[in-house]
């Protein structure tokens, strides 16, 4: 059933550009059979003070239906009016609870939806260090920048593009960051469906392969975050091995080592009301969104853990 539903066209939900014009994005939107809901970081709301906390402003699908929203274009102040993912895409960034004045590290920025997100949050005085090593990747990634996110004035940027390997930055840059986003490579297989990869050279061993990677780069970024920050480690793939299995794996390494404190926190993602939108199933570290007839998102995993002071 989840394999069927995999072979569907994505559904898309728009994110609206803050540093856009509002006025011609809505009136551009109001013929779209779309719902408007406004969307902040799942603590926020939690706690009640989701008034004080920038928020998303998201136009979701009316019916279970895909909906074909007009393509984006730039309005009138030169930057592009929305950006388009799928909604599961959404909750990682959500479940960081980022705050206005936060330094967060996007570690495997590009296509640069994420990183988008992320800027909506952040204020002047907040940071967004946007990582990704592959060269035509970067690019696209600062294309992306260019086109959604001003600079703060002529001599401050509020999105730095950095081309440095996720691996390096608990070693380069150690209690750096406030906030992790760590979206990994992984088996991705929607992706790979409609890209007419051959699952029959699909194995475990190649999954196995990815996991050993996300594990190194999951270190790094634990490394690389503030004690008392968070990181957010996130797929979009159903692999156990690659979702919960790293985790296992790097809370394991963490207890033998010694040197680092690290625990999974629930990111509050069920008492959201985003929740009734999605099938999803708790997993022993954190949230599988699966793609079913109905509710068409995903697969996403993701999981919140926050590093301790040792």
């Amino acid at each position: 059933m989840i394999f069927e539903s995999l072979k569907f066209p994505t559904q898309h939900c728009a994110v609206v550009n803050k540093f856009s014009v509002h006025e011609e994005v809505q009136e551009k939107l109001s013929c779209v059979a779309a719902q408007h809901q406004s969307v902040g970081p799942f603590m926020s709301t939690i706690g009640g003070d989701e008034q004080s906390q920038p928020q998303l402003s998201c136009y979701f699908p009316n019916s279970e239906e895909s909906v074909r929203f007009p393509k984006q274009e730039k309005t009138s102040n030169g930057f592009f009016d929305y950006y388009l993912l799928d909604a599961s895409s959404l909750l990682p960034v959500l479940a960081l609870d980022i705050c206005p004045d936060n330094t967060v590290l996007d570690m495997c920025a590009a296509p640069g939806g994420k990183s988008v997100l992320i800027s909506q949050f952040l204020l002047i005085r907040g940071c967004l260090v946007a990582s990704e090593v592959a060269n035509q990747r970067r690019a696209n990634l600062i294309k992306v920048v260019k086109d959604y996110i001003p600079k703060i004035s002529k001599t401050k940027d509020l999105v730095h593009v950095r081309s440095l390997t996720g691996l390096k930055y608990g070693e380069y840059e150690p209690n750096a960051y406030d906030r992790v986003l760590l979206d990994v490579p992984c088996s991705s297989e929607r992706h790979n469906l409609h890209t007419n990869f051959e699952f029959s050279f699909w194995s475990e061993k190649h999954s196995t392969e990815n996991a050993n990677m996300q594990g190194k780069l999951l270190m790094s970024a634990l490394q690389t975050v503030v004690p008392g920050g968070f990181v957010i480690y996130s797929t979009c793939s159903m692999s156990p091995i690659e979702n919960d299995g790293v985790i296992d794996e790097v809370l394991s390494k963490c207890t033998v080592k010694k040197q680092l404190k690290v625990e999974v926190v629930a990111s509050q993602f069920e008492n959201n009301s985003l929740a009734k939108m999605f099938d999803y199933r708790m997993t022993k570290h954190g949230v599988l969104v699966v793609p079913s007839k109905t509710k068409n998102w995903g697969p996403m995993y993701f999981c919140k853990l926050q590093r301790l002071t040792i």
